[in-house]
């Protein structure tokens, strides 16, 4: 995957597996289809893709790079309903070419059909055994399955063994290794191998952090933090989880700093005030503290144990809760 994935799901880049406009597709003796799929081609806008790709289809039904080319641009559309329409009509008509697959693939993912996803992976794999991506992807869809997680470790470790320099394959592998009691040195170990691959990637510097966390290694969790907040200023999540390890910690001012930057960035972040409202408490700042769990409850009145025990707090400093 591009080192530019660095919101940790996959592009429209990943899916575009061949250059449709090679032509393998387009007979000497089609005139109208070719002339529209080359408009479509060369278009930039999506929607006159799909005019251009339908025009193709209407002239030529049987063909298959149109399905493919604009499915692509339903994709890109946001929708994967018409894609996977489009997909499964370019297989109809030539079965054994890998994009279509993967493509069709990448569109069940996104209508949240795993399995189905898996079984077009797992034929791109068939097709063309080296597919990085294909592995990644199964691996992927496997990881969001119930009770899948064996299978999805084993398409990790294979991708790994194909291309050691693959970060996210070391990124969701140690995601696994956290679930297991005995894989946590295992997980660091990978997530630090991703980070060494890659240094501006967040995403392994947040999943390592949550370890260290768990195992109150807290300043550690800290320093992964902040390096992420360098080259992902905007991540309220962030600052939030890094503020969590203040807390920990004692830090209550610094804990204080980190939450209210994340209320910045996201002013509706329920558990950024229930968080710093604790931090105001510990430091006996009750009328702030006040303040931020009426803002929790307010937005989040609906979680009854969390809402409940917020009261409480608020009864302790003497107040009565708004919400």
């Amino acid at each position: 995957m591009s080192e530019n994935d660095s919101n940790y799901l996959l592009k429209s880049d990943i899916l575009k597996k061949s250059d449709i406009v090679k032509g393998v597709k387009v007979h000497a003796d089609e005139v109208s289809a070719p002339f529209w799929f080359k408009k479509g081609y060369f278009s930039e806008d999506l929607q006159q893709k799909v005019y251009y790709y339908t025009r193709a289809i209407k002239s030529e039904p049987g063909h298959a790079a149109s399905y493919y080319n604009r499915g692509c641009a339903y994709l890109d559309l946001n929708d994967p309903d018409a894609a996977l329409h489009d997909f499964s009509h370019a297989i109809d008509l030539d079965p054994d070419f890998p994009a279509d697959h993967f493509n069709r693939g990448y569109a069940n993912y996104l209508l949240g059909k795993y399995a189905d996803a898996a079984r077009d992976f797992s034929t791109v794999i068939k097709l063309t055994p080296d597919d990085l991506d294909a592995y990644f992807m199964r691996g992927y869809v496997f990881l969001l399955e119930i009770d899948k997680d064996e299978q999805a470790l084993k398409d990790f470790t294979k991708l790994i063994e194909m291309d050691p320099s693959y970060v996210d394959a070391y990124l969701y592998r140690g995601y696994i290794y956290t679930l297991t009691i005995d894989g946590i040195e295992n997980a660091l170990n990978d997530f630090s191998q991703a980070i060494e691959l890659d240094p501006e990637y967040p995403a392994p510097y947040i999943f390592r952090s949550r370890v260290f966390f768990d195992l109150e290694r807290y300043s550690e969790a800290i320093i992964d933090l902040s390096n992420v907040v360098t080259f992902d200023p905007a991540n309220a999540g962030v600052y939030f989880d890094r503020g969590r390890a203040w807390a920990a910690l004692k830090k209550y001012k610094e804990a204080i700093v980190d939450y209210t930057n994340a209320l910045v960035l996201n002013p509706d972040y329920a558990a950024a005030y229930k968080q710093r409202g604790f931090a105001h408490r510990q430091l006996s700042h009750f009328e702030k503290a006040l303040e931020d769990f009426n803002q929790y409850l307010r937005i989040n009145i609906n979680i009854v144990a969390d809402a409940q025990q917020v009261r409480e707090w608020i009864m302790e400093m003497g107040y009565m809760a708004h919400y």
